[in-house]
């Protein structure tokens, strides 16, 4: 399950450096921080967080519900690692999520959120 999350800055509003994205990413994860790292090629940061999939109804569905979710976790441990990606422009910020479990998800929505809360941005599918 992967999502992207847009944070949309307003016109005239002063927009988030690369190194203050960096603080609030290191406070919000805090120690579900695995590993922070800036690809200067891709132009984003890759968040990796501690743990691996999980579902959260995998042990209460029955038998035929179970092997459905089972088949929802990527092929390898290596995929099934936590991570989120943030990508900084000058019109957005994106919060994108890939082959993510639902806690992951979320932990990317509460980031785009907490961004977006203090330099006064809009995130996508949301009231101002």
């Amino acid at each position: 399950m992967s999502q992207e999350v847009d944070v949309c800055w307003k016109r005239g509003k002063r927009r988030p450096s690369r190194a203050e994205i960096k603080r609030v990413i290191e406070d919000y994860f805090g120690p579900v921080l695995r590993e922070l790292k800036w690809n200067r090629r891709r132009g984003r940061y890759y968040v990796y967080l501690v743990g691996s999939w999980t579902h959260p109804h995998l042990r209460v569905a029955d038998r035929p519900v179970r092997a459905k979710l089972r088949a929802q976790r990527p092929e390898t441990e290596e995929l099934c690692q936590r991570w989120i990606e943030v990508y900084p422009s000058t019109r957005y910020l994106g919060v994108i999520t890939r082959r993510a479990d639902w806690f992951t998800n979320d932990c990317a929505r509460g980031l785009a959120k907490a961004i977006a809360l203090w330099w006064a941005g809009l995130v996508d599918g949301e009231e101002p």
